[in-house]
């Protein structure tokens, strides 16, 4: 959200708007009133909500704190650069934990992405059940997961996201219908918007992200899906990157 007009140094922090949102919006309103940059988080917190939980609050709040039980299990656990923190929230606490879930999925500000080349920096997220968790490179995706894509790069272009699964077959995930591309403007961790909710499909696929100044060429897009493909000996696990110029990062995916 860099760049949006309005915002100041007494802006609240993103969770503390995630939080007040989850409340029911209740806060900050003198702020909001002259704060195009929050309010626009507000909204667009709100309207993650919505899609992950629908109206129901009590659900919201439940998910936050499955979460917040994972992250303290991964802290036990020694994992490192989970984006999730333990707070004493007193009172407000299942507020704040719905908001701590949305953070999550809406604003992953402490991870940093996965660099690829040039300064296109991509994250993913998985929602499992009520979980939403950074994506791993590599790790397991059951039918029904559903993931959504951040990107970071430093100026407006084209950006493309499709996956290629393990018989050679292309999926575009965004936009839906082709590799074209859709235009997006220069942003840090800039979400695209919706998820993509996983098929039933058993062994491995690779999803891809792509930047350009330019539309792409589908039909030369594919084309080099298929030469990467044949350097790999078919192999879509080592396949990680296409033979192109334009900033690129992959993930892949177990799919059990």
């Amino acid at each position: 959200m860099s760049g949006v007009a309005g915002m100041s140094e007494a802006c609240p922090s993103r969770f503390e708007i995630a939080r007040v949102e989850a409340a029911g919006g209740a806060g900050h309103e003198a702020h909001l009133a002259g704060c195009a940059r929050c309010r626009l988080v507000r909204a667009e917190i709100g309207d993650a909500r919505r899609e992950l939980f629908g109206d129901d609050a009590a659900a919201a709040a439940r998910a936050a704190a499955r979460s917040l039980v994972a992250a303290a299990a991964a802290r036990r656990r020694g994992a490192r650069n989970r984006p999730w923190a333990i707070v004493a929230l007193g009172a407000a606490f299942p507020a704040a934990l719905a908001a701590m879930a949305l953070a999550l999925w809406v604003a992953p500000a402490r991870r940093s992405p996965v660099r690829a080349k040039g300064d296109l920096g991509v994250e993913v997220y998985c929602k499992r059940g009520a979980e939403v968790f950074p994506a791993q490179d590599g790790g397991d995706f059951l039918a029904g997961d559903r993931l959504r894509f951040a990107y970071t790069i430093g100026e407006a272009g084209y950006l493309v996201v499709f996956s290629v699964d393990d018989a050679g077959a292309v999926f575009p995930y965004y936009p839906a219908r082709d590799l074209g591309g859709v235009p997006v403007a220069a942003g840090e961790k800039v979400l695209l918007p919706g998820s993509i909710e996983l098929d039933a499909h058993r062994g491995w696929e690779r999803a891809y992200v792509l930047w350009s100044r330019a539309p792409f060429d589908e039909r030369a897009l594919r084309a080099k899906v298929g030469d990467s493909l044949r350097t790999a000996g078919g192999d879509v696990r080592r396949a990680t990157r296409l033979s192109v110029d334009w900033p690129q990062a992959s993930y892949l995916l177990r799919r059990p």
